[in-house]
């Protein structure tokens, strides 16, 4: 599996509580508030949490505590429930889901406590229409459904929950860490566009600068110059295929001083120089329409 960490993401989801069936689990490295559960229900994926591939199979289910980078490759046909509950519906528990990351996000199909499978089903049934994913065939599952009993979803949750904290075990070390990293990736999608040094970032989240070049190293399995350039590649490549902003705009709007080192940044991250890249895909949108 290719490693997706240079382009991770920080998802900001507002709603307290989500439930979908997702048949393609192809999802680029990101983060988020929510606790999600992604019950496998025939098929399997590879998911990657912190840097730690796990294979997981029918009957499976991967718990993804706040804040814990993850990603998902899926060659296979699969299907998953995935459900997302808000820590702010539990705020009597809330240091517990962001102070404790599971040393193994899998419960195994064997050792599935009694009821946690049905519980699941039953909480998805109840708001999103009594649907299974054979049913799902021609529509598009990966609209995720908000509710408003909060209530009621709150009582269903704190079961849910319940059975998989007594499942798994704890790894309190790490927590720092990834709390960091989430810092991290979010500063750096807010201030791409500025011409930021790691020690910059570093002096910004109050952490010694080769801790977090160690962090990024090992967790993020990259480094820092490569993570930052990617963001504003990928920034680039949307400009020059959206828009017509001369490249030199475009370049310092990024982030980079130097027309130069952005061209070289460029071809060297997409294969293609800017100029050709922007001829390759505006040829592309008039052979599609």
């Amino acid at each position: 599996m290719s490693k997706m960490s240079e382009d991770i993401r920080f998802q900001n989801k507002n709603g307290f509580f989500y439930s979908f069936w997702d048949k393609n689990r192809q999802f680029h490295e990101h983060c988020h508030h929510q606790i999600e559960l992604n019950l496998m229900t025939w098929g399997r994926y590879t998911a990657t949490v912190d840097q730690k591939s796990h294979l997981i199979e029918s009957g499976d289910l991967l718990v993804i505590f706040p804040n814990q980078a993850h990603s998902f490759d899926s060659p296979e046909k699969h299907c998953a429930l995935v459900t997302l509950f808000s820590i702010k519906l539990f705020p009597e528990f809330e240091n517990f889901f962001t102070e404790n990351i599971p040393v193994n996000p899998v419960i195994r199909a064997k050792n599935m406590p009694a009821g946690l499978t049905d519980g699941l089903l039953a909480l998805h049934d109840r708001f999103c229409g009594n649907r299974r994913p054979e049913e799902f065939t021609d529509v598009p599952i990966d609209i995720y459904k908000t509710v408003s009993s909060e209530m009621f979803v709150k009582g269903c949750a704190l079961q849910i929950l319940s059975a998989i904290i007594g499942a798994l075990k704890f790894d309190v070390s790490e927590k720092e860490d990834s709390d960091i990293l989430r810092r991290f990736v979010v500063y750096c999608n807010k201030n791409f566009s500025r011409e930021i040094s790691l020690g910059n970032v570093a002096d910004e989240l109050s952490v010694d600068k080769c801790y977090l070049s160690h962090l990024i190293s090992n967790r993020l399995g990259t480094t820092y110059s490569r993570y930052i350039n990617r963001i504003r590649i990928n920034e680039a490549a949307r400009k020059l295929k959206n828009s017509r902003i001369p490249i030199t705009e475009i370049a310092f709007s990024v982030g980079y001083t130097s027309i130069r080192t952005f061209n070289r940044v460029f071809l060297s991250m997409m294969g293609q120089n800017p100029r050709d890249f922007r001829f390759h895909m505006s040829d592309t949108d008039g052979n599609n329409n």
